[in-house]
């Protein structure tokens, strides 16, 4: 019951560790706990099914039968809502890494083309960083005019 009431009003868990008792975990290792959660729901949900599903029903009243045969339905549709879902978050984690990935590979064509940009200011004879951003030590013969720019001599 502590750890319900840390974890709703202070936004913290706990879990627990073999031979050293509950520790207080970082907002990483929640997502770790969070993701154990949802593997023991699933398992809970497929025993749940079984139990409702596999019934000998020879004897057993029209009632009970139509309630185990709901009750077997409904664990069946929560298990298939629930494999779609962490398909779903599973898609989402993959798109999340390539963005992750494609961003840290810009910054570093960011970074090798300001490695070049020095290298041609230094070619040009002016210190290496000194153009302002956008502005790159160019020839005006090379560049392009900006939108609503006439273009130089």
């Amino acid at each position: 019951r502590a750890g319900q009431e840390l974890q709703r009003v202070d936004k913290r868990a706990v879990d627990t560790v073999p031979g050293l008792g509950y520790v207080v975990v970082t907002p990483e290792e929640q997502l770790v706990l969070a993701r154990r959660q949802v593997a023991r729901a699933g398992v809970a949900i497929e025993r749940g099914h079984s139990l409702a599903a596999n019934v000998d029903l020879r004897g057993v009243d029209p009632q009970v039968r139509n309630a185990l045969e709901l009750l077997a339905k409904g664990f069946a549709v929560q298990a298939d809502f629930n494999r779609r879902m962490l398909g779903r978050q599973e898609e989402l984690a993959d798109a999340l890494n390539r963005v992750e990935q494609h961003t840290s590979r810009t910054d570093e064509q960011v970074a090798a083309l300001h490695g070049r940009l020095d290298a041609l200011e230094g070619a040009l004879g002016q210190p290496a960083g000194t153009s302002p951003p956008g502005e790159a030590a160019i020839p005006a013969r090379y560049s392009y005019p900006r939108p609503g720019e006439a273009r130089p001599g």
